[in-house]
């Protein structure tokens, strides 16, 4: 394509048109020059009237462009303009929103059209120009043409996908199948599918979540305690290949951890039953849960015998929580993690309000018990 010196969407455009014949490059020839040397936005951004229209400049630019390519002068079919720019301008097939001057691009992006412009209130464009001006939200339209969507999936059916996607009805709380023909993000037409198949459903379960995001799951103190202390294996043991577990991944990986768990999901309520923490540990092989349950555990045995949960965070010591007469025989702070991590504990009275936090136990019955052991025994002398 570097032979036509353009760039290379509208050079693309050029080796469509010449595959096509004469006409069709003649017609793709006289498209570039006008692409290449806009007129000045005056209000009239449609390129069927300048391709119509065109001035000296762009004749003698297609006629170097015919004539380097050795393709027959003929004429030119402006019947075939939206489908040449939809070859080099497939991103840009554009639909208009319910706000009439607004669009959707199939790449996702929001631009508009000047509401005193020629084009105004067209259904469907391709889009070849944008403006983003300072004092607008969205990139405005300089350069158009309007096109029909069943006209260009004739010509490119591989622009048009099949999707099933979910949508959540608050009422009756239910979780509907949706089918939706579209190009890029422009949804041509949709509707609803009592019945899709349990693989179909599960598919698009999983890309609702992508877009919804993972907080739609029941997010237990187990489960975010099982990504924390993951996140910590990562940071206290690099030479192992500990699974990543921050949002971007678990949604590129759902279909890992937490596919499984989808069958005959049909509502929010059954959807925040699936238990997360048994649906995270897929992430894992044997050896790694092993490993984290050995180096990273979840509880600590108090010399009473009761457990207290450990409770990770990302950028602080894990901490236990636990009533200072239970630690009566506790010499030093715990340490996991094969040891290279001291555990800070949170010291609580008889009623669970905070004494004293410490991650030096040792320091603490030495010097600071008696001061707190004074205070306590008048509020609780059955423990002091």
């Amino acid at each position: 394509m570097a032979r036509f010196g353009t760039e290379p969407r509208l050079a693309a455009m050029l080796l469509y048109g010449q595959k096509k014949g004469a006409i069709a490059f003649n017609t793709a020839a006289r498209l570039v020059a006008i692409l290449e040397h806009p007129p000045h936005y005056t209000g009239n951004s449609d390129i069927f009237i300048l391709f119509n229209q065109p001035n000296k400049a762009w004749l003698h630019r297609a006629e170097q462009l015919r004539q380097r390519e050795h393709i027959e002068k003929t004429i030119v079919d402006s019947s075939l303009l939206s489908i040449l720019l939809a070859v080099a301008f497939p991103d840009r097939i554009a639909a208009k929103r319910n706000i009439t001057n607004r669009y959707l691009l199939a790449n996702g992006s929001g631009v508009e059209l000047d509401q005193r412009d020629s084009l105004y209130g067209t259904s469907y464009l391709i889009v070849t120009h944008l403006l983003q001006p300072s004092n607008a939200l969205q990139p405005r339209i300089l350069l158009a043409i309007a096109c029909e969507p069943a006209l260009i999936i004739d010509h490119f059916p591989t622009l048009l996908s099949d999707v099933m996607t979910i949508q959540w009805l608050e009422k009756p709380g239910t979780l509907r199948s949706v089918r939706r023909k579209q190009i890029g993000h422009i949804v041509l037409n949709e509707q609803t599918v009592n019945k899709p198949s349990q693989d179909e459903f599960r598919q698009a379960l999983m890309g609702w979540l992508r877009q919804q995001g993972i907080g739609q799951l029941d997010w237990t103190t187990s489960a975010s305690q099982l990504c924390t202390r993951l996140i910590c294996a990562k940071q206290w043991f690099t030479e192992f290949d500990w699974p990543s577990v921050d949002e971007d991944a678990l949604l590129a990986h759902l279909d890992v951890w937490l596919l499984p768990d989808l069958d005959n999901i049909q509502d929010i309520k059954s959807l925040k039953q699936i238990n997360i923490t048994n649906a995270l540990k897929r992430l894992m092989n044997w050896q790694q849960i092993q490993q984290l349950d050995r180096w990273l555990p979840t509880h600590y045995r108090l010399p009473t015998g009761n457990q207290v949960p450990i409770n990770y965070h990302t950028e602080q010591p894990p901490m236990i929580s636990a009533r200072i007469q239970e630690l009566f025989g506790e010499q030093e702070n715990p340490k996991i993690a094969q040891d290279k991590i001291t555990v800070i504990i949170e010291l609580l009275s008889p009623a669970n309000r905070v004494l004293h936090i410490t991650s030096d136990l040792a320091n603490f019955w030495q010097r600071s018990y008696r001061d707190v052991q004074k205070e306590m025994k008048g509020r609780y002398p059955k423990h002091f």
